[in-house]
């Protein structure tokens, strides 16, 4: 009799461990890596900025040469989070998907904000290139979370994961 159920239950658990990265689109997965360098170099541009030097940085048509400025700071910050959301991701972590969320929908906001003030101040740049990543990537996030959180490695047993 026990050993049916557990024939039985053997095709669930089966299907809640499996990876949660194979759940991520192989594109989602190429920027994460380009974010994971990207958030490792941030560091680097600050301490140029603490030895007065310059760091060229651009994000969502933000530009900054001067990274400890508020533009570089804002950018910069940006960077860290986009670089912690990667390795959340890479690592599988069950918080991972709600902070990849957020830092689309921040992405978005930017991005439309930005898009309407050249709008507003006659210098039209269009509609920001980002936005053509930034919705499918909110889109799939929104798609895989509940997959997410409920299968993969049983992390939610172990504190502050």
């Amino acid at each position: 009799m026990e050993q049916e159920q557990t024939h039985i239950l053997e095709p669930l658990l089966r299907e809640n461990n499996i990876r949660r990265r194979k759940l991520l689109p192989t594109w989602i997965k190429i920027i994460l890596w380009i974010f994971l360098v990207m958030g490792a170099v941030v560091p680097l541009a600050f301490l140029a900025g603490l030895l007065g030097g310059n760091f060229s940085m651009s994000l969502y048509s933000l530009q900054s040469v001067e990274p400890l400025s508020g533009l570089g700071l804002l950018i910069g910050g940006l960077y860290v989070l986009k670089g912690v959301v990667a390795i959340g991701l890479w690592t599988e972590k069950r918080w991972a998907v709600d902070l990849a969320t957020a830092d689309a929908v921040i992405g978005i906001v930017i991005c439309f904000t930005l898009t309407v003030m050249s709008f507003v101040s006659g210098w039209s740049d269009g509609l920001r290139l980002e936005l053509v990543a930034l919705v499918p990537y909110l889109v799939c996030m929104r798609r895989i979370r509940a997959r997410w959180v409920n299968y993969g490695p049983v992390d939610h047993l172990q504190p502050g994961l």
